[in-house]
């Protein structure tokens, strides 16, 4: 459900650093372009173009 505050920042509400390998980093860079700056876009989606879920 967008909205919820775990939505939009950490426990700590501060920015979370990720390291990522570097083979990946062109996919990456290309997800963080075609995502936007909009502050709800999200650098990978489910299938349906919503949140990621394990459940």
């Amino acid at each position: 459900m967008a909205g919820r505050d775990h939505d939009r920042v950490t426990k700590g509400k501060r920015a979370r650093k990720v390291p990522i390998i570097e083979e990946i980093r062109p996919l990456v860079a290309q997800r963080i372009l075609s995502a936007g700056r909009a502050p709800d876009a999200r650098l990978f989606t489910g299938p349906r173009g919503g949140r990621v879920s394990t459940v």
